[in-house]
């Protein structure tokens, strides 16, 4: 068992818990009601060296952490806590999905333990204020155990994760390596989840397929692939958005297009089509449309044919691939990440004091920690000059960023991690216009004035 000084010992998320419902803001540490941890830095140091776990974590975060002060300089946060009269530990629940200063009504998930020394401001000789030691944030997460039992994208199928007060406690831990069994299965699960559970979705209807498409075979093929021209039959199919880069090759052309329909050559492809074709294996559909695969490249009509066609292609897809870091076709879609976030050293905490046998698992914030606001703002797909097309006009999205997937319908968004949507979900700047777009689409319109003008459409 992790050994633990006294005040680690006593702590629980429960008792984090009934101190926020007494004085909780979002993101600020508390005036009054926190948990008193050790009486002062040296005794958190003394408590380290003993072999708390939690205290070890603590002390470690603090001297790998740099703050910045003036004219570019930096200093250790353990050499400012060092400084520091009164040096007191103390320690606050937070709950990252919520904006800065909302209250605890609004929190869902607490997934993150703020730890202040000292005073978070002080008084110079001339009665400025002058900032202290910068909170330090640790993540709470629950096991991988736990994890598995989290596989569908309705809230109500988690309630197999602690909670205390209605408040569920900890995000899921993720699978940084993106094409694993259980980022296939968690991708699989959430289109399932979506085709028989929301009402507000695409309809199960099969539309008429795209003039070519990408038959992959089934899911355990590694065999190669081959182009269908379908000639107007029906079914279900994924589309790829991505980025090209630099030229890509092989493509359809006047010269490949029939030897493309008797085989392509997989491990010939550029890795973001590899990649595509196995998440359409694993999501146990059939076809694939890739643009440069199915629109001859030399052939202008078949071009300006198939560039007005693009809209009902991205629409009618059962779901759409979108390959959100990937900067050129040759960077592949999924990546293993090495954020080390699953090798950082890590220390629990009890549930409460009623259920010994219940932690939750905390480690240090990755700082550059990936969310899905901060994919839709600032990744290289959303570079493009097409990407407002086809993220507007696709229903369904399966988005895959550099350590994670997520997915996008027109009933939620949807993070791996299990947080709410939120201050790290994108803003839905575009949910009336899509809705109106897809509304031929959807297995029901939306309710109101939309909904009204969707059906008129």
């Amino acid at each position: 068992m992790e050994h633990r000084c006294a005040p680690c010992a006593s702590l629980t998320i429960e008792a984090l818990i009934e101190l926020a419902q007494v004085d909780f803001q979002a993101h600020e540490f508390p005036k009054e009601a926190f948990y008193r941890h050790h009486e002062s830095f040296d005794a958190l140091e003394e408590a380290a060296r003993d072999g708390c776990g939690l205290c070890q974590l603590i002390l470690e975060e603090w001297n790998t952490d740099l703050c910045p002060l003036e004219e570019g300089q930096q200093r250790s946060m353990y050499s400012i806590a060092k400084q520091l009269q009164p040096s007191d530990i103390k320690l606050s629940i937070n709950a990252t999905h919520l904006y800065g200063r909302q209250l605890i009504d609004e929190a869902l998930v607490f997934d993150e333990i703020m730890v202040q020394v000292g005073a978070p401001y002080m008084y110079d000789d001339d009665g400025y204020d002058i900032w202290g030691c910068p909170v330090l944030l640790l993540t709470l997460s629950i096991s991988e155990v736990l994890c598995e039992t989290w596989t569908h994208a309705d809230e109500s199928t988690a309630d197999t994760s602690p909670r205390i007060a209605g408040f569920r406690i900890g995000r899921f831990e993720t699978d940084e390596d993106l094409g694993s069994r259980r980022n296939h299965m968690l991708a699989r699960q959430w289109l399932t989840d979506c085709r028989n559970s929301h009402k507000n979705c695409l309809s199960s209807q099969e539309h008429e397929l795209p003039t070519r498409v990408i038959d992959v075979g089934e899911i355990l093929d590694t065999e190669d692939v081959r182009s269908t021209l379908t000639k107007g039959a029906k079914g279900h199919y994924v589309a790829l958005s991505h980025c090209w880069g630099c030229a890509i090759s092989p493509t359809l052309t006047t010269e490949t297009q029939w030897p493309f329909q008797d085989s392509i050559t997989v491990t010939t492809l550029p890795q973001n089509f590899r990649d595509a074709i196995a998440i359409t294996r694993h999501l146990g559909l059939r076809f694939l449309w890739i643009d440069c695969l199915c629109i001859q490249q030399d052939s202008k009509p078949d071009w300006e044919n198939e560039s007005k066609r693009m809209g009902l292609v991205y629409r009618n897809s059962t779901v759409t691939i979108s390959a959100m870091v990937s900067a050129g076709s040759k960077d592949g879609i999924l990546k293993l990440s090495h954020t080390g976030s699953t090798k950082s050293k890590r220390a629990t905490i009890n549930i409460s004091n009623r259920q010994y046998n219940q932690v939750v698992t905390i480690r240090r914030k990755d700082p550059n920690g990936e969310d899905l606001r901060g994919l839709d703002l600032n990744t290289a797909l959303q570079t493009r000059s097409w990407t407002l097309q086809e993220y507007m006009l696709s229903p369904r999205h399966i988005l895959y960023g550099q350590s994670m997937i997520y997915w996008r319908c027109p009933h939620h968004f949807v993070s791996p991690d299990g947080l709410p949507f939120g201050n790290r979900s994108p803003q839905s700047a575009y949910k009336d216009p899509t809705q109106v777009l897809h509304s031929n689409v959807l297995a029901s319109s939306p309710p109101g004035p939309l909904g009204n003008r969707c059906h008129s459409m």
